[in-house]
């Protein structure tokens, strides 16, 4: 696939800043794109963890569902986005990124199949609520018989997610409407939330060559950005 250079759309985020030199695998924005409700993981699937675990870079696993595919598992740090809910917002209005390591070898993911799966360390819980918007991948007994994603809208401040004088959810420098707030389950612990495709692939321009695993990843089919503009924001 070519390589184009373009500039960043840059804004905040609620993780920070991008650095020159950094890689990151990427899900653009489409006006022919799906709903991001379709690429909900609902009911969360509980991530098995040791207390306490989590990864800075992302880590490749097999899809358990097609052969020869791996997908990069995301950590989504609680202390950048107390709740699934500011990361989910986010996405929805920015896209998503997520600095990898340059020793990841990002050939062995596939173009159009491998996908970033997102992990938030207070995502799955067992606790049963109906949402008041209803579940938002519309499936029956959620919030009855079967824990439902949406539940966690109501309990985003309870995790720490910053609001406004009016009740609106605040990350980076967006905000987002929130229903009637009440006390996070106790149970809640690490969770898969979130499937996107790796729609392409970004390189903050440092003046360097291009990585190695840039260039494999360009190699394998990947649509591969350069981006010169001096501060962007990641996450």
């Amino acid at each position: 696939m070519p390589i184009s250079h373009q500039s960043s759309t840059g804004g905040s985020r609620g993780c920070g800043s991008r650095v020159k030199g950094g890689i990151y695998l990427c899900t653009g924005l489409s006006e022919y794109g799906s709903p991001l409700e379709a690429f909900l993981i609902d009911p969360v699937v509980p991530f098995d963890s040791a207390p306490g675990e989590s990864f800075r870079t992302p880590i490749l696993r097999e899809n358990p569902y097609m052969q020869d595919v791996v997908d990069a598992y995301v950590w989504v740090g609680e202390s950048f986005y107390p709740s699934l809910v500011d990361f989910v917002e986010e996405t929805r209005r920015k896209g998503a990124s997520r600095r990898v390591s340059p020793l990841l070898d990002l050939s062995k993911l596939t173009p159009g199949k491998s996908r970033m799966i997102f992990i938030h360390p207070k995502a799955y819980t067992e606790s049963l609520m109906v949402p008041t918007q209803g579940c938002p991948k519309n499936l029956e007994k959620h919030g009855t018989e079967i824990p439902c994603i949406g539940a966690h809208w109501h309990y985003a401040a309870a995790l720490g997610s910053i609001t406004d004088p009016l009740g609106m959810g605040v990350i980076g420098d967006l905000s987002y409407a929130l229903p009637e707030q009440i006390e996070a389950p106790a149970d809640c612990r690490p969770g898969l939330f979130l499937a996107l495709p790796i729609t392409h692939i970004e390189f903050e321009n440092d003046g360097n060559p291009l990585p190695k695993s840039v260039a494999k990843a360009s190699e394998v089919g990947f649509d591969v950005v350069v981006l010169d503009q001096e501060k962007n924001h990641e996450m």
